[in-house]
């Protein structure tokens, strides 16, 4: 009878050493890929590409960059990586023919998404709509602060970029 326990936890710590080599490859998630999400206007040539989105910038205060060179990018990236152990990757940029676009909407509450869209283009400039999407399924007594960013690429332009606010 003994011998029958004694197989059956072999058995067992076997199945669980499996599971446990499953479960760490399955949510081994050190550096987070990212869909890219390409926003086209119909009224504009020119296209947002999302590189990147997430909750956690570090920011207090809400702040838009356009960043033309790598070492701005690496800076921003630094910060935000300061608590994170793995931290974030840094986006591939050709800055010869692309800029990079960060905002982060500082702390909000149950601000889950920020979002950059191109409202409108005209001979001399770009309008883009800055939206801060709310986390829906939330109700009135839950509240969550966060800081969130996104990083987004687009076509190296000699027009200037005017962002403007919905709320």
């Amino acid at each position: 009878m003994k011998r029958h326990y004694r197989q059956d936890l072999k058995m067992y710590i076997k199945f669980m050493k499996y599971l446990c080599v499953l479960l760490f490859f399955i949510s081994c998630n050190a550096q987070k890929t990212t869909s890219l999400k390409v926003i086209k206007n119909k009224s504009s040539e020119y296209s947002l590409v999302l590189l990147l989105s997430d909750m956690y910038s570090g920011q207090n205060l809400p702040e838009i960059q356009v960043i033309k060179e790598p070492a701005t990018l690496q800076k921003f990236f630094s910060k935000i990586n300061r608590t994170r152990k793995p931290g974030l990757a840094v986006p591939k940029i050709d800055f010869e023919k692309e800029i990079v676009l960060i905002y982060s909407a500082g702390e909000q509450l149950n601000v889950i998404t920020p979002l950059i869209e191109i409202k409108e283009e005209t001979e001399t400039q770009i309008i883009l709509n800055v939206l801060n999407k709310k986390a829906s399924s939330l109700n009135s007594t839950q509240q969550i602060t966060t800081s969130p960013f996104c990083v987004y690429k687009l076509s190296s332009i000699d027009k200037s970029i005017v962002f403007t606010k919905i709320d």
